[in-house]
């Protein structure tokens, strides 16, 4: 992995580009070829040969350390990503039903306007209905002067005359 080589501490990136250059992309390409690999690049010396090799040696024995780091810290951002998706399915799936329960109620509430004002019939719906049956229509002041006459009138006496008519010839 070239981010272990450029992360070996105390080699300077002028170094590393060398290291680089020469084929040792990763820490056991630079281990394998030892401090006889490292020496035979133009410009790394025995010492510092012996600088890389420790840095690349520490490095190495770390790796196991930093691969459960990093698998870890991967898990973790995971789990707050799956998180994160499932606290915003949960608002989702909360305002959905929040919605559902409003549309539910509005259409209750409807159905429920709808029932009401259906068993009312209004002077409209009477004048349709009696145009309907052939009778002729009469306007709500009509109808109510109707319906006074004719309660104090009394009952019929046929279809010539009316209550009022016989009590007359009565007196």
């Amino acid at each position: 992995d070239n981010r272990e080589v450029a992360g070996l501490e105390g080699v300077s990136d002028k170094i590393l580009e060398k290291i680089h250059e020469a084929g040792l992309g990763n820490l056991e390409a630079i281990l394998a070829g030892g401090g006889e690999g490292l020496g035979q690049i133009q410009g790394i010396g025995p010492k510092t040969a012996e600088k890389i090799l420790a840095a690349a040696q520490a490095m190495f024995d770390t790796r196991p350390q930093r691969e459960e780091e990093e698998r870890l810290r991967r898990q973790q951002e995971e789990a707050e990503e799956a998180a994160a998706r499932a606290a915003e399915q949960a608002a989702e799936d909360q305002a959905a039903a929040e919605r559902t329960a409003a549309d539910l109620a509005a259409q209750e509430a409807a159905a429920e306007e709808e029932a009401g004002s259906g068993d009312r019939i209004d002077a409209g719906d009477e004048a349709e209905i009696q145009e309907d049956e052939g009778a002729p229509v009469l306007d709500s002041g009509s109808q109510e002067h109707l319906l006074e006459n004719r309660e104090s009138d009394g009952p019929a006496s046929g279809p010539e005359g009316s209550g009022r008519d016989d009590r007359r010839e009565g007196e």
